[in-house]
Parts: structure tokens; sequence; C-alpha cells
């Protein structure tokens, strides 16, 4: 109306213009109501999308926790075979067998500290590791899609108290985004990724030759909602939650970007030193002058088995319990040195068993080893760290687990 108005004002009559312009500017309220709609409809719309991507997320950390228990045994009995008298041939296929599947657990174990929705947990970490792990999440997408990545990690770069979990959402979300942009120019695309400290920083850098980031944009980036991508394409929370998170680990987090020639990710964040580094794990195992009883909870029947077949290699006495009531029952029976707890049972739970412990053996708290193949549930991983017991992250080795019993069972006397 504004535009015909402004067109074939010549023609019309004063009275007839000034009744235009009334009518025209009655109409600005109605205007702004409908934009406010359809702004109103698209957040709306982008926060349903959120929604469904979480519950998506949910759905992944289950089945990766379902995975965990098969996995443990056939990691399990393949370690034992490879340490058992059979041919080399033999030896040959079972390592490929215990390499295939060392990596299906690290793949599961990325999937699962990606979907994990906790604050965050700062630990002594390389930055580099959690480089190499965004990476590997990426890397069957990057081939898919014929994009090349090229990493060029420093060797100077140190540890620092960050939030490995948090981060490897980040470099995700800007891989991911990298990946999306090059795929909508429909070139030979390519991705790089550098790392290296300078003046007390650690710094990384993120570049693609995708689309690029007009002039325009490159200032809104980071704020919630906002994206250039269709309804359904993004919900325009990555960038955000990337920037909070960088700012969290007391980092700093920005782009370059022209359009049309790709962008560059910048991430710096603080070098900060450990209070005291972990020290190396003593891989060997204390000899054993007398019986030594275990009792290991678990509701697979193949992991229970695993267990007591591993654990009599050194020679201990090894009862099973299939849940937390039989458990129970045996804990009233025999004075066990080391109790291994599987969390998540049918009808009692490791943590009900744990209260009872608790509440009746005082004496045995301190012999208590958590498993658990769910590392995603904020509410497991606030149990374990209030009790301040070990837990054993299914799929584990062997030989850790009895390197673990055997400090127990010697810290106990």
């Amino acid at each position: 109306l504004v535009n015909v108005a402004s067109r074939e004002v010549g023609s019309f009559s004063p009275d007839r213009v000034r009744i235009i312009t009334a009518v025209v500017d009655g109409l600005g309220p109605l205007f702004e109501i409908a934009r406010l709609e359809s702004q109103r409809r698209q957040e709306q719309e982008r926060l349903q999308e959120t929604v469904r991507l979480a519950s998506i997320g949910q759905l992944a950390a289950g089945v990766a926790h379902e995975l965990n228990n098969p996995l443990t045994s056939v990691l399990g009995y393949s370690e034992m075979m490879l340490d058992s008298e059979v041919p080399e041939s033999l030896k040959s296929n079972l390592r490929v067998v215990v390499s295939e599947g060392q990596r299906a657990a690290r793949i599961i174990k990325n999937l699962q500290l990606f979907a994990r929705r906790s604050g965050p947990e700062k630990a002594f970490v390389n930055v580099n590791s959690i480089l190499q792990r965004a990476v590997d999440l990426k890397i069957h997408d990057f081939n898919s899609s014929n994009l090349k990545i090229r990493c060029d990690f420093g060797k100077d770069v140190p540890n620092s108290m960050i939030d490995e979990q948090q981060l490897v959402q980040v470099f995700v979300n800007i891989l991911t985004n990298a990946q999306q942009s090059i795929e909508a120019t429909n070139k030979e695309g390519h991705v790089s990724i550098q790392s290296f400290a300078s003046r007390r920083r650690i710094e990384i850098c993120v570049k693609d030759n995708g689309t690029g980031i007009s002039k325009e944009h490159l200032g809104k980036i980071f704020e919630p909602f906002f994206t250039t991508k269709e309804v359904g394409s993004g919900t325009g929370l990555g960038l955000s939650i990337c920037y909070g998170i960088v700012k969290q680990n007391g980092g700093l987090l920005w782009a370059e970007s022209v359009e049309g020639e790709g962008a560059t990710f910048h991430i710096e964040l603080p070098i900060l030193s450990a209070e005291q580094e972990e020290g190396s794990v003593d891989q060997s195992v204390p000899p054993l002058t007398t019986p030594r009883y275990v009792l290991a909870v678990d509701d697979e029947p193949e992991i229970r088995a695993l267990l007591r077949r591993s654990l009599e290699l050194d020679l201990y006495s090894v009862d099973l319990a299939r849940d937390g009531e039989e458990a129970w029952q045996m804990l009233q029976t025999k004075p066990y040195d080391c109790i291994l707890i599987d969390l998540k049972m049918p009808r009692m739970n490791g943590q009900e068993l744990y209260r009872l412990i608790e509440e009746s053996y005082a004496n045995l708290v301190s012999k208590v080893i958590f498993m658990t193949g769910d590392t995603v549930n904020s509410k497991t991983n606030d149990f374990v760290s209030s009790t301040g017991k070990l837990i054993m992250n299914k799929p584990f080795p062997m030989a850790e687990l009895r390197t673990h019993i055997g400090q127990l069972i010697d810290q106990n006397g």
C-alpha cells in the first residue's frame, strides 16, 4: 500500500493523500505485531528442534551404555586368549579383534562424552588429545563428503586444567559447521587444525575453505538463536553454546572470515597447572599370601563369568551375584576383601546396595569398586563422586581391574 501510494501520489488529491497516510500509520502496529509473531514462531521451531536433538542425544547415550556390556566381554575374553597358549596365527586374528574392539570402545566413549550434560569437571589433560577425539568423531563424515582434514598439533602444547567433555563438544560443533559450509560450495574442501602454545596460552585455529561468513553476520554468529540456515538445518544455539563453554574454561573464541573465502575460528585457552599430577599406575599386583575373597555383582552373566575367569588367574576366590539382593545375602556369610558392584541392575541396583553396606557393614565400604557402562548419567556421576570410590568404566582391561583390586587389598591390609 505504501509503495502504491508513493508511486501514485502525484495523481491523488491532498485529501486522498492524507487518508492513505492515516491508513498506513494505522497499520504500523499491525505490521509490528505480524513481525513479532513471525519471530516468535521461528524461535519456537528452533526450540522444538533443540528438544528433538536433545532426545536423540539421550537415545544415543542409552544405546552406548547397552553396547558397553557385550563389548566388555568381547575384549575381556580376547585379551585372555592372547595371554594363553594359542597358535600364533590365531593370536594374529585375536589382535585384530582386540584392536577393533578398542576402536569401537573409543567411539562409544566419544558418544558418551559428547552427550554428557553436566557442569564443568576440569581435569589436567592435553588439548591435542581432545582435538584428536573430536577429529575421530567427525572423520567418517569428512571421508563420506570427500573432505580433507590436516592436523598440525604442536608438540609444545602443555597440559592444562580444562573440561575435556565440554571442549570435545566445542571442537565437534566447529568442525560440523566447517563441513556444512564446504558442502554448500560444491567444491573440493579441506579443513586444517593447528594448535600451539604462546604467551602462556594454548591457541587453536580451525580453518576451512567453505562459503565464509558475511561481514553483516560475523558479529552475530555467537548470539543465541542466530542462524543463517533454514529451519530444521540448525538451531542457532551451537556457536553460542561453544562460546559459553570456552568462556567457562577461562578462554576466548572468535572468528575471522571473508565471504566466499572460508572462515577461521580461533580458540584461546589458559595454561593452568594442576595441583598434583596423577602418578602412573603401578602395574604390579602384590603377591597373595592368604586367600583373598572377591564378590562380583553384575546382572550380565557373560561379564560375571569373565570376571571370575580373569580374577582367578591371580588366585582370588571369586563369588558372583546377579543383583544387589543376591549380593546382600552373600555379604552376610563371608568377609570379602573386595566388592565389585555394577551400578545399573534390576531389583536392587548398585547404589542401593552400597547404601545398605554403609548402614550395616561400615568396614566394607573401603573395599568397594564400582563398574558401569553409563558414564553419561549425571545422577550416576554425582553418586560416585559423593562416595569417592574408584569406578571402572566399561569396557575396561581386565589387567587394569586386577591391578586396582590388588592395590585396594594392599591398602586395607
